[in-house]
């Protein structure tokens, strides 16, 4: 058993390899130690693994890919055995799968919305007294912020040397690495939100508009709609249109009024209060009210 988990200690370091380089001295040596004995295990985890698929789950290869972390099964199987908890048994109809189907995918939903709602809302606090995370509180995700940590002690090791570096959460993640948040920390003092990528940035389960600002004014499909409307109105409605445009178009007028203040205090009510709540007047009926007006003329 132990000699087993020898081997496997080696397959790891092995899958671990940071670079091509060191991956070719990893396997040599995995190679020297393992061929003499057990051959047959080491022709066949190359034969099979290695010479078909290494730049699928060799370290060397995956981190010059952007996949967020995501380099095994376990996420979808996971989720997998979650949904057959909801489907309870193999005996359902088409009609009951759907429904918990449903109801499982319904209810991740929500859960992906109370953390976003969590991560727009909610500071992190060992991030809230670093000037430079003060861009990235409440518009990046908790989950992209806790990536940071490694990255500062990092930062602070290896400082600007972009070979120790490696820039992997860069690669991998959209991030900046340590040497770039140095970069940041000297000259601009806060890291741009521009600098993180857009999968951190989502913090809603409405689709990114691509492009949406990009295009000229009259580009826009929204100006578009307005023109064939226009066009096909009367005098009387574009008059209309003209002056609701005209409010868009001059920042002082608006439709905000002041809030209405509220006359029920705290504490308990004054006898005048309770007076008016109890009141049984009725309201003066239409002949009252012309004659009253008669009156004041």
């Amino acid at each position: 058993m132990k000699l087993f988990d020898n081997f496997m200690d080696d397959w790891k370091s092995l899958c671990w390899s940071p670079t091509v380089e060191e991956y070719c001295r990893r396997y040599k040596q995995f190679c020297t130690i393992w061929s003499p004995k057990y051959s047959i295990s080491v022709n066949y985890v190359t034969t099979t693994w290695l010479d078909k698929s290494k730049q699928k789950f060799v370290r060397a290869w995956t981190d010059k890919i952007k996949h967020y972390n995501n380099v095994a099964t376990s996420r979808v199987e996971s989720a997998h055995g979650a949904l057959k908890k909801y489907f309870g048994t193999s005996q359902g109809s088409f009609v009951t799968s759907w429904y918990n189907a449903h109801q499982r995918f319904e209810n991740d939903f929500v859960q992906i919305q109370s953390d976003f709602e969590d991560s727009a809302t909610r500071t992190m606090h060992n991030f809230s007294k670093q000037p430079m995370f003060q861009m990235l509180l409440n518009n990046v995700s908790h989950l992209g912020l806790r990536l940071f940590n490694d990255e500062l002690k990092r930062m602070d090791k290896h400082g600007s040397d972009t070979k120790k570096c490696g820039c992997v959460i860069l690669t991998t993640n959209g991030l900046p690495c340590a040497h770039m948040l140095l970069q940041f920390k000297l000259s601009h003092g806060f890291i741009p939100l521009s600098a993180i990528d857009s999968f951190y940035r989502q913090l809603t389960t409405t689709p990114p508009v691509k492009d949406r600002t990009t295009k000229a004014f009259q580009d826009l499909l929204e100006i578009k709609s307005i023109e064939k409307v226009w066009d096909a109105s009367t005098d009387t409605q574009r008059a209309i249109m003209q002056s609701e445009l005209g409010v868009l178009g001059n920042s002082k007028t608006n439709y905000l009024k002041e809030p209405k203040v509220s006359e029920v205090q705290h504490g308990r009510p004054t006898k005048l209060q309770q007076m008016k709540n109890k009141t049984t007047k009725r309201n003066l009926s239409e002949f009252e009210l012309v004659k009253n007006a008669f009156n004041m003329c």
